[in-house]
This record gives C-alpha cells, sequence and structure tokens, in this order.
C-alpha cells in the first residue's frame, strides 16, 4: 500500500493506492537518471482501475426492475426493424443502433447520424489526456501537441450507456489513422451493462509532432447482440 503524498500517517482513502513491489519503489524512490513514477500517473491509473473493476462487476438487479420484460422490448425492437429477422447474435447496422437510440433502449450522448457507419457508430476524441503522467485537458484553439513516437491516453466524447441485452467491441479506424499517422490501441470488447467514456491509447508514428484537437475520429463502436431470449432467462439469472 503506497500513500500518494508519501506521509505514512495518512490513511485516507482518497491517499492510498496499491501497488506492487516494484512500482512501490520507482514511487517511493527519487532516481537520479531515470524517470520515476508520479503522483499523477499513479492516481490516473487507480482511478481508471476502479472504474474498470466497476464496471465488470454484475449489474445489481432491484426488485423494480423487469429483465425479461427489458429483453422482451428489445425483442419487438428488432422484429420492427428487421422484420425478416429473428432475434439472433449478430452485429447492429447504423440504422437500428439510431433507432435503438430514439426508443431509449441504448445511449450515445452527445449523438450525430453523421457518425453512424454500416457496422457501427463512429466515437471521436474528447477534451482530456493523459500525457507524461500529466492530465490534460485541450481544445480545439489550443489542441494537444503529440511529439514523434510518443504515446498518450485519450478520452472520448461520446459518454454510452449499453442495456443487459448488448455488448460492444471497439476497433480502429484504419484510414483514418493511417492519414494521421496515428496508432490506436483501443480495449476491445464493452460488456452489456456499462456505462461511461472510452479512454484510448494512441502513438504518434509519424516524423513531426502531431496536433490532436477534439473530434478527432478514434475508433469505431460495434454492438454485438446477445443470443438470449426472454423465454432463456430463469430465476437464477435474475439473482445477478
Amino acid at each position: 500500500m503506497a500513500h500518494l503524498d508519501h506521509d505514512p500517517a495518512n490513511h485516507t482513502e482518497r491517499n492510498l493506492v496499491f501497488l506492487c513491489l516494484e512500482h512501490h519503489d520507482a514511487f517511493d524512490s527519487s532516481p537520479s537518471q531515470s524517470k520515476g513514477i508520479t503522483k499523477g500517473e499513479v492516481e490516473f491509473y487507480r482511478d481508471k482501475l476502479y472504474e474498470g473493476v466497476e464496471s465488470k462487476l454484475p449489474r445489481q438487479v432491484s426488485e423494480k426492475e423487469d429483465v425479461p420484460a427489458e429483453l422482451a422490448i428489445a425483442s419487438n425492437f428488432l422484429e420492427s426493424v428487421s422484420p425478416k429477422q429473428p432475434f439472433r447474435s449478430s452485429i447492429l447496422n447504423g440504422y437500428e443502433i439510431q433507432k435503438a437510440r430514439e426508443r431509449q433502449l441504448l445511449k450515445i450522448e452527445p449523438f450525430s447520424s453523421s457518425h453512424l457507419t454500416a457496422t457501427g457508430y463512429r466515437l471521436s476524441c474528447g477534451e482530456e489526456a493523459l500525457l507524461d503522467g500529466h492530465s490534460l485537458r485541450f481544445t480545439k484553439e489550443r489542441p494537444l501537441a503529440l511529439k514523434p513516437d510518443t504515446l498518450a491516453i485519450l478520452s472520448t466524447q461520446e459518454i454510452v450507456s449499453l442495456p443487459l441485452w448488448l455488448m460492444g467491441r471497439l476497433n480502429r479506424h484504419q484510414a483514418d489513422m493511417l492519414h494521421h499517422e496515428l496508432f490506436a490501441d483501443p480495449p476491445g470488447t464493452v460488456d452489456p451493462g456499462f456505462h461511461g467514456c472510452f479512454f484510448i491509447v494512441v502513438r504518434n508514428r509519424g516524423m513531426d509532432a502531431m496536433h490532436i484537437a477534439p473530434g478527432l475520429p478514434l475508433v469505431t463502436l460495434e454492438l454485438c447482440l446477445l443470443n438470449i431470449s426472454p423465454r432463456d432467462w430463469s430465476s437464477e439469472v435474475m439473482d445477478i
């Protein structure tokens, strides 16, 4: 257990963080040749860890919630927008994503129909980044300058909320990344019930500094239906 302010007597929750022995030594020591771990880096990754753990915990279903009813709504929705296809496991197309959002079964804020693709929704860069251990905010007027062969963690501007019958998958924009010489490494799958924005690791592979502004396309969110119908739900599932 490490203390962010290096005061072993300060045991407040916000001042504590779990670290392995190697990283604990790197955080507490002050090397003269190499760069140590900063307080900002430790805080950032601790908060991201807490958010990641919380997003993967089973959703608590209250007595007022009726999960089979929610799945019945999803089934009726899919039959109405794709009458020739039964409730099935597949990727929602742009039309289905837009209709799901209009019926408030799925939330993407802010939303723009121009970001819809044949197989998903294009997520854009937000105004927050982690660079060299420091949390930064940038705007279109004052973009983020990313040096060659440098990593940064960018947030998406969209807040996404998924229902229990959808899971997500994040794919990078190949054409956009090559054009901007920016390589994105998205986290991969998104669990059903997820709520929040995404944090994408990017690297400048160009020879010159790159200026990144909010709105830059980062990744595409694909939404995959779970192959579950209401009659498949049992009392055991309701206890999750």
